[in-house]
C-alpha cells in the first residue's frame, strides 16, 4: 500500500536536499572549469548526457555511466598530455576531479527523479482524496434518501417506489465497493505489490460468459450486440480475476457512451503472431485525438465524457496496466461522433490443456 505521509515527508526532505546538491553542483562546476583553465560554464555542456541519461537509467547504470564519461575524458584530454606535462599528477587528479563530477551530476539527477515521484504521489493522493469524498458523499446521500424512503413505508403496504429504493441501495452498495477495489489495485499496482495469479482460459468462451452478464444492460438501452467470435476457442495464459475486470471495464464503457439503441461489437481472432487479439467496438460519443493518450493516465476524463456518465477516470488506467502485467498493450481508435474501438492481445497458450478449463471469474 502507498504511504502517501511518508510520499509527502519525502518530497520535503529531497526538496532540500536537491537545492543543497544544486548549489553543490554549481560551485563544483566554477571550481573545476577554473583549476583545468576552460571557459566557465562548459563543463555543462559535458554533464547534460549524464544528466539527462540518468533520468531514465538505474542509479547502478548512471554511474557506471559516469565513470565511463571520466574514463574517456581522462583518455581523450589528459592522457595524451602527461608525457610532456611537467606536473602528470595534476592530469590526473583533474581526470578524478571531472569523474566526481559527472557521479555529482548522477546524483542530481536521480534526486531530481525522487522529487518528481514524491510529487506524483502527493498529487495522486489529492486526486484520491477529493475523488473518494465526492463520490461517497454522492452514495450515501442516495442510501440516506432511500432508507428514509423505507423508513416511512409499511411492510405490508403496496409502494412503488419500495423496489426502486431497494434498487437504489443495491446499486449505491455495489458502486461504494467497486470505487474501493479500483483504489486498492491502483495503490497495489503503484506499490508494486500487485499479484497475478494465471490460470488455463479459453478466450473465446470466458468472453462470452462475461458478454452475457451484460445482458440487461445492454437490453435497458435497447444497444445491439454484435459478437464475431472465431471456431478456435483461443487458449491463453491469465488471470481470471484480472481479466473479468479488463472486459468488465471495456464492456461498461461501451455500454456507458453509447446512446440509446445503438450497437456494440465483441471481436475475437487469432493473430498470425501468435496472440489472439480482443476487440470491442462502440457507435458511441468518441474520444478527441488529443486525449487518445490522456484517457490512460489515470484520473482523466474527456470533456464529451463528463458531460455523457459520471466516473472517477481510473477505469482505463488500470486496464492498461493489468493487460500490460500479461505482457500486452491496449490500443484505441476513436472518432467524436462516431464510436471507439479498444482492442488488445495476449500471447496464446502452447502447453497442453489442463484436465480444468476456466470460463469464468470464479
Amino acid at each position: 500500500m502507498i504511504d502517501f505521509n511518508e510520499a509527502a515527508d519525502r518530497l520535503l526532505s529531497q526538496r532540500k536536499l536537491g537545492l543543497a546538491l544544486t548549489t553543490l553542483f554549481l560551485i563544483g562546476v566554477l571550481i573545476l572549469d577554473f583549476r583545468t583553465g576552460m571557459r566557465i560554464g562548459s563543463s555543462l555542456l559535458y554533464a547534460a548526457p549524464v544528466f539527462l541519461a540518468s533520468l531514465y537509467l538505474s542509479f547502478r547504470w548512471s554511474c557506471a555511466l559516469a565513470l565511463m564519461c571520466g574514463a574517456i575524458w581522462f583518455g581523450l584530454n589528459a592522457l595524451p598530455r602527461i608525457p610532456a606535462s611537467p606536473q602528470p599528477l595534476v592530469l590526473v587528479w583533474n581526470a578524478l576531479t571531472r569523474t566526481g563530477f559527472f557521479l555529482l551530476t548522477v546524483a542530481l539527477a536521480h534526486v531530481y527523479r525522487h522529487m518528481r515521484e514524491a510529487e506524483r504521489l502527493t498529487d495522486l493522493k489529492s486526486k484520491m482524496l477529493s475523488i473518494v469524498s465526492h463520490d461517497l458523499n454522492n452514495f450515501t446521500t442516495v442510501l440516506k434518501m432511500a432508507v428514509a424512503i423505507l423508513e416511512d413505508t409499511e411492510e405490508d403496504a403496496i409502494a412503488p417506489n419500495r423496489a426502486a429504493a431497494y434498487e437504489a441501495i443495491t446499486n449505491n452498495v455495489e458502486k461504494i465497493a467497486s470505487t474501493v477495489r479500483s483504489f486498492l489495485d491502483m495503490a497495489r499496482l503503484e506499490s508494486g505489490s500487485f499479484e497475478l495469479h494465471p490460470k488455463h482460459l479459453l478466450l473465446r468462451d470466458f468472453t462470452r460468459a462475461m458478454v452475457d452478464g451484460f445482458a440487461f444492460a445492454l437490453s435497458k438501452k435497447a444497444i445491439t450486440l454484435d459478437l464475431d467470435f472465431p471456431e478456435q476457442p483461443l487458449p491463453v495464459r491469465a488471470d481470471p480475476d484480472v481479466m473479468t475486470m479488463v472486459l468488465g471495464n471495456l464492456l461498461s464503457n461501451a455500454i456507458k457512451y453509447t446512446p440509446q439503441g445503438g450497437r456494440v461489437t465483441v471481436r475475437l481472432r487469432q493473430l498470425d503472431t501468435g496472440r489472439a487479439q480482443v476487440a470491442i467496438e462502440d457507435t458511441g460519443v468518441g474520444i478527441p485525438a488529443e486525449d487518445q493518450k490522456k484517457i490512460f493516465s489515470g484520473f482523466y476524463r474527456t470533456q464529451i465524457g463528463k458531460s455523457v456518465a459520471a466516473g472517477h477516470g481510473l477505469g482505463l488506467k488500470l486496464t492498461k496496466e493489468m493487460v500490460a502485467l500479461h505482457g500486452g498493450s491496449i490500443l484505441v481508435e476513436s472518432s467524436p461522433g462516431k464510436g471507439s474501438r479498444f482492442y488488445f492481445s495476449l500471447p496464446l497458450w502452447e502447453g497442453p490443456a489442463p484436465a480444468r478449463q476456466f470460463f469464468t471469474h470464479d
